[in-house]
């Protein structure tokens, strides 16, 4: 009888191990859920995850939508400064009044997620505004503007996914 208790021993801990498995397979499905229905609703978040998971659900922006969204701005800038070197004032407004825009679209968009970022973006916003009323001179606020629009950028992307 001595090898009968033996194997309801493993028996025991074969069960206990299926019973493992099992809690962890829950535990992965729950948070694979709570990842696939993030914008969906309320998450439910097991108390056994760990901190550096939970920081990695904080929101990001995506850095190929940030980069889309800058660097026609930036395009858009060296045309001022290329349309005032050339005499182009009109071309040169135009293009400030369209990056003007977009400066304000991308702090707004930016504006939750990296807060600290959003101030620089308008401000090249209003750098462009004055360089504008001194048209044909105000390269030295477009050159403004492209610093803060830089620096701006450099914040949002630290907070890119």
């Amino acid at each position: 009888m001595r090898g009968r208790p033996a194997t309801h021993s493993l028996t025991a801990h074969a069960a206990a191990d299926v019973m493992r498995i099992r809690w962890l397979c829950l535990a992965g499905l729950v948070l694979v859920l709570g990842a696939c229905s993030q914008g969906a609703g309320a998450t439910v978040v097991p108390a056994t995850v760990a901190p550096a998971t939970a920081a990695a659900a904080s929101p990001c922006l995506d850095v190929g939508d940030l980069s889309d969204e800058a660097s026609p701005l930036a395009t858009e800038l060296q045309g001022i400064l290329d349309a005032l070197k050339a005499g182009k004032v009109d071309e040169a407004r135009s293009l400030a009044t369209s990056a003007e825009a977009g400066l304000q679209k991308l702090a707004t968009t930016v504006g939750t997620i990296a807060p600290d970022a959003a101030p620089l973006l308008l401000a090249a916003g209003t750098d462009l505004e004055s360089a504008v009323k001194a048209f044909p001179q105000g390269a030295d606020l477009v050159d403004k503007a492209r610093k803060d629009l830089d620096d701006g950028y450099n914040l949002a992307r630290a907070k890119a996914c």
